[in-house]
């Protein structure tokens, strides 16, 4: 891979990201477009750095306004004396909490039951549907 087609996926992976369409997709069928593979172990690196990337620059950009919320100083408490900041934070750790175990749980899925048991891989990974173009494009509803 060269510069240049990093610069487009990192270009393709930040104006998607925000949009209500699958960021990850775009990026795997512009990889597809320029001869990659993206099941490759390089590839599916390349894809986690992008949303990491896309990530850091979504933390800074609401930086000042999280900044907000978590001073303690402008945060006013409740009735119960808890303050926004604190509550903030908890919210934040439980969603956290929440995605990752559904998304271990949708991995262990995916992997063995559709990937290993339904469509015979012997050792299933997410990253083997990557290079189902079609399946990619067109997901079943």
């Amino acid at each position: 891979m060269n510069l240049l087609q990093l610069m487009i996926l990192a270009v393709i992976q930040g104006l998607a990201e925000l949009l209500p369409v699958s960021s990850s997709a775009h990026v795997i069928v512009a990889e597809r477009l320029m001869d990659l593979d993206p099941g490759s172990p390089e590839m599916t690196f390349l894809l986690v750095m992008l949303h990491t990337g896309t990530m850091f620059s979504v933390l800074i950009y609401f930086w000042p306004r999280w900044r907000r919320v978590l001073a303690p100083a402008g945060v006013a408490a409740d009735s119960a004396g808890k303050s926004g900041a604190t509550h903030f934070l908890k919210t934040i750790l439980v969603a956290t909490a929440c995605t990752g175990i559904l998304g271990l749980g949708l991995k262990l899925i995916i992997e063995r039951l559709l990937l290993e048991g339904m469509l015979g891989y012997p050792h299933g990974e997410v990253e083997h549907l990557f290079r189902n173009l079609p399946q990619i494009v067109f997901p079943p509803l």
